[in-house]
């Protein structure tokens, strides 16, 4: 989803045409490489003197499948001028010096998003690929792996949201409609440790720990940190983790309008923020990570993570979340250059603790920081060769805070709107539902 999301901001700030198609029986493509033989069918009268036959093209249930069939995509674009990101290898682009119109293309297993310059190039490309594979042709791309996806054109912003997902676990979920769960966060400001040791349904919880995952992962930034946070308690889950997970299923049903937007800003420069909680794991006394970047005024990539050892001051816990950033930084600034989009300067990374960067922009050894794996001062080199650079922020300027710990209603609103998710309330063609 990540790449979708950097596709929709490079397509929202050019003006791209966006369209989307499938594939009609992808796997069937695939050329084996292998002799395969299989049984007969039920509903076939086998042949006298064969007891078997043999595979001509892939079928859908062989292991190598999906491989043959990814490489059967992978030749065909080629022969048509796409080059596959190595950055991102669900992304293919085909650029001007090609010969060949101007064109980025996101495939998921047999689903094709195309972004181009005119409809005609796109329609030209269909065409093209109808010689080699029965289409699908969806036209203007209103829904992506279960995300809603609206367009406000004239403003140059693309809307993402999963409304009917949400209503989904609503419903599947009636429990949470109880008074008591009426909330404006999804976890309380400051949760404390509970000594509760009643059982509860672990299939439940489990299947709604999934369902957060998913949201925070396609646009939903702002429950990154619950998912994160309850899914710690997966294998043994007690009925205080249950009634969290209610409460969180309450905030959904509240903010089911909440739409991640993509776009409205004048450039693509990538900017990121990270942050960190110093001893937020209660059980464990580890640190969480969070941080975020932004391309064209919208969230792209986000993470919320507890942190591999326990830190010994907020400092540490800053830089190891600096340096947890500082390698996405990389790859995001990778994956732009191979779709054309370059950066004039190193990605620019806010963080809201000075000793922490004075730590990476100063190396030296110091009895408080020398225990720190090395793997850590990697940030060093890549400050060093200018391909990160760190700044300072105000810590309520901080756009990761959301995604570290449970915040005030005032805060925790503030941040989510920063991050770019807001009610959609674009009137006319462009209403999601």
């Amino acid at each position: 989803t990540t790449s979708l999301r950097v596709m929709l901001a490079i397509s929202a700030f050019m003006d791209l045409e966006i369209q989307q198609a499938d594939v009609e029986g992808a796997y069937l493509n695939g050329s084996l490489d292998v002799d395969i033989y299989m049984r007969y069918p039920e509903c076939v009268v086998p042949t006298e003197g064969c007891d078997a036959l043999k595979l001509n093209k892939a079928l859908y249930g062989l292991k190598q499948a999906g491989r043959l069939w990814w490489q059967e995509l992978g030749s065909k674009l080629g022969a048509m001028g796409f080059s596959k990101l190595h950055s991102g290898w669900g992304l293919y682009i085909r650029d001007d010096r090609s010969g060949q119109p101007f064109m980025i293309l996101l495939v998921y297993v047999d689903d094709f998003v195309i972004a181009a310059k005119t409809e005609r190039d796109i329609q030209l490309f269909l065409a093209e690929v109808q010689g080699y594979w029965k289409l699908s042709a969806v036209g203007e791309t209103s829904s992506v792996l279960g995300m809603k996806v609206a367009r406000d054109r004239p403003r140059r912003k693309i809307y993402l949201g999963q409304p009917a997902y949400i209503d989904r676990i609503a419903k599947q979920f009636p429990t949470a409609s109880n008074p008591k769960y009426r909330c404006s966060t999804p976890l309380p400001d400051g949760y404390a440790l509970v000594q509760d040791h009643s059982p509860c349904d672990k299939t439940a919880f489990q299947g709604l720990v999934g369902c957060f995952q998913w949201l925070a992962s396609c646009t939903r930034p702002d429950l990154s940190y619950t998912a994160s946070f309850l899914a710690r308690h997966l294998n043994d889950p007690k009925n205080h983790h249950l009634q969290l997970a209610l409460r969180t299923v309450a905030y959904l049903r509240r903010t089911q309008g909440l739409t991640l937007t993509v776009g409205g800003s004048d450039d693509l420069i990538l900017r990121g923020y990270v942050d960190a909680d110093w001893g937020g794991c209660l059980e464990t006394r580890r640190s969480t990570t969070g941080y975020v970047f932004q391309l064209n005024g919208a969230a792209v990539v986000w993470s919320s993570k507890r942190q591999q050892t326990v830190a010994c001051s907020t400092v540490e816990a800053e830089y190891i979340a600096i340096s947890e950033a500082a390698r996405e930084a990389i790859w995001l600034r990778s994956l732009l250059q191979e779709v054309g989009i370059t950066q004039s300067e190193p990605p620019m990374v806010h963080c809201d603790n000075k000793g922490a960067i004075r730590l990476a922009l100063n190396p030296g050894t110091h009895h408080r920081t020398k225990h720190i794996d090395i793997k850590h001062h990697f940030i060093r080199e890549l400050i060093d060769d200018n391909v990160v650079s760190l700044d300072y922020i105000q810590s309520k300027r901080q756009l990761a805070d959301v995604l570290t710990k449970g915040l005030p209603k005032p805060r925790h609103v503030q941040n989510t709107e920063e991050l770019g998710l807001k009610e959609f309330e674009v009137e006319g063609e462009y209403r999601l539902e």
